[in-house]
């Protein structure tokens, strides 16, 4: 069974690498990322400095829903009344 979270043992399928850092299908997905995250500082006592790529990763993807979001808001819902 396919997760959109870690799981051990489960590598993801890498789609690019910046950096020797890899970029799987599901990081596209926000709780993905941050759960990674989360598990690099609470299991491998791992700092900030050490998480650059998830954090700025973290915010990319977070910006691209955000902007998509506001789009669709302003194509659906900022229509005037037709009457």
């Amino acid at each position: 069974m396919i997760t959109f979270f870690p799981v051990w043992g489960i590598e993801t399928i890498p789609m690019f690498q910046i950096n020797g850092n890899v970029f799987g299908v599901f990081d596209i997905l926000p709780t993905n990322l941050a759960t990674r995250m989360v598990n690099q500082v609470m299991i491998y006592g791992q700092t900030l400095s050490d998480l650059t790529f998830e954090f700025v990763s973290l915010i990319i993807v977070t910006v691209i829903y955000l902007a998509i979001g506001l789009v669709l808001i302003s194509i659906f819902k900022l229509r005037p009344k037709k009457e």
